[in-house]
């Protein structure tokens, strides 16, 4: 019979005998512990067992959720939690805001400052992503940073001088106090856990990632007016 889920979650099991086995270390004790693919026994630990009621508290060890998914299962994991995390805390950056403001200003209401912080959060989210991806795949450098921060001087080509300065300053989005912390401390605790030399990359991808989304949404916005007032031309 399984034993009654006692307070906070632990379990109370009513002890008579426990299976024993010896060993070069002595003789080890067991409790039997009902689960619904059978009897489970667990090394008996003395300390928690109540000779007064004859009571035995045991705190069962749940599995972990993914266990039993396959491997890729648990990296597109991780990398969405990363994702979220980059997304959510560059949207609480308090100098982000000022910096849309500034770029409303100089686009004249075309972009909007809102547009500009979620581009920006979408940016830092894909390069956490992408830096945790090559803790947890231990994929080369280069193909981390090299081929962003390539691409970026690009984009920085066909770009306007407006776009350019906004682009690059939203990489010091990820030098803020709230987005620091929680990158480093993410990197550290995956780094640990994986088999990965090191965890050098993190920051630097989740900066070089929000220049290119700016860059791209720029160009983007620039090619929309550019349209727009051709249309107008037309009309008149």
């Amino acid at each position: 019979i399984p034993p009654p889920p006692g307070p906070t979650g632990r379990r109370r099991s009513r002890v008579s005998t426990s299976p024993w086995s010896s060993g070069p270390e002595g003789t080890l004790e067991y409790l039997p512990v009902a689960r619904p693919e059978g009897p489970e026994f667990l090394p008996f630990d003395r300390t928690r067992f109540d000779p007064r009621t004859g009571t035995y508290v045991h705190i069962p060890v749940q599995r972990p959720i993914l266990a039993d998914a396959p491997e890729w299962a648990g990296y597109a994991a991780v990398l969405l939690f990363v994702f979220v995390l980059g997304f959510g805390a560059t949207l609480a950056e308090p100098s982000l805001n000022a910096l849309g403001s500034t770029l409303e200003e100089l686009t004249t209401g075309t972009y909007k400052r809102t547009f500009l912080v979620r581009t920006v959060a979408v940016g830092v989210g894909f390069g956490m992503a992408a830096g945790f991806a090559r803790i947890l795949l231990d994929l080369p450098l280069i193909l981390v940073l090299g081929i962003p921060y390539l691409a970026a001087l690009v984009l920085t080509a066909f770009s306007s001088d407006e776009f350019i300065g906004i682009a690059w300053d939203s990489a010091g989005v990820t030098t803020g106090p709230i987005t620091v912390p929680l990158v480093i401390a993410a990197g550290l605790g995956i780094g640990e856990r994986s088999a990965a030399l090191d965890s050098f990359g993190v920051v630097a991808a989740a900066s070089v990632f929000p220049i290119l989304a700016v860059l791209s949404s720029g160009l983007a916005v620039r090619l929309k007016a550019r349209r727009a007032l051709a249309v107008n031309l037309d009309d008149l």
